[in-house]
């Protein structure tokens, strides 16, 4: 990638792990993380501040500053480097574990204060019978 079009922070993860008992290892440690980040009350509050969104925006490549832009919102002078510099190591920790797991960073969850990569699939519902033309069940079988 070059300056102009930078990595995106799905680069480099492929899933090359076969074993699932250790792929479910790797993305119960993202949710762990991911647990770790929707308890924290700073993080939490940190991720409404409009400077942080912006960026949360720039890193993701979803809205990228311009130099003059970025140096002032990222740059040792500013009065949020420290929050920012905070926000991005603990997402850093989530990116390190969404690695490991071969998947990439789900920052949407992260924004949403979701506790787990991925949502339990939804209980199959019990098909209803099948109607007859009175649109009654059927009888059962006689006995």
């Amino acid at each position: 990638p070059t300056p102009e079009a930078p990595a995106a922070w799905s680069d480099g993860r492929r899933r090359d792990e076969k074993d699932p008992a250790k792929l479910r290892e790797r993305v119960a440690a993202v949710d762990g993380v991911l647990g770790q980040l929707a308890d924290d009350a700073d993080f939490q509050s940190d991720l409404k501040r409009p400077t942080v969104q912006k960026a949360i925006n720039h890193w993701t490549n979803r809205a990228r500053l311009k130099g003059p832009e970025a140096q002032e919102l990222f740059g040792d002078a500013s009065p949020e480097a420290p929050r920012l510099r905070s926000v991005l190591a603990k997402i850093s920790r989530l990116s390190a574990a969404c690695k490991a797991a071969g998947m990439p960073v789900p920052i949407d969850r992260v924004l949403a204060g979701r506790r787990v990569a991925f949502d339990p699939p939804a209980p199959k519902k019990k098909e209803a019978p099948a109607l007859d033309e009175y649109g009654l069940p059927p009888l059962p079988p006689p006995t």
